[in-house]
């Protein structure tokens, strides 16, 4: 008998080690800016053109992380592009705002809009930003 609760006590050490734990959580960060409030894209004065890419939720593998592209363009046409890495685009790759999901396997990566005046062709403006683990 006390050889089976001292094996009870092993086989339940080892369940309790093998739990999945915060411990596994993966670090992310990007390239992008905290806002676009304060860049070129709402200076009255710039007169060339601008554009800036904002995250709007946090980096996480497997969820929905949306951007949000802003420029001072006329209303432009905009496409989103996964230039590199495990990413997919969820929606949005024709609007302002873009939702993605990094896959399993993602390491790093970069995203691209890409926004064109809807008033003269000739003006366009293209913002990446580089996701990466740290």
């Amino acid at each position: 008998m006390k050889n089976f609760r001292i094996v009870l006590f092993f086989i339940g050490a080892l369940t309790f080690s093998c739990s999945d734990s915060d411990d596994n959580t993966v670090s992310l960060e990007d390239d992008a800016p905290d806002t676009c409030a304060n860049t070129e894209v709402y200076d009255p004065n710039f007169t060339g053109t601008a554009c800036c890419i904002q995250r709007n939720s946090d980096l996480s593998i497997g969820e929905i992380i949306e951007y949000e592209y802003f420029t001072n363009l006329t209303d432009p046409s905009i496409d989103w592009e996964v230039i590199s890495g495990d990413i997919e685009i969820v929606s949005g790759s024709s609007s302002s705002v873009v939702t993605i999901r990094l896959g399993d396997s993602f390491t790093e990566g970069v995203i691209n809009a890409q926004g064109i005046s809807s008033e003269n062709a000739a003006l366009a403006c293209g913002e990446s930003v580089t996701i990466m683990r740290n």
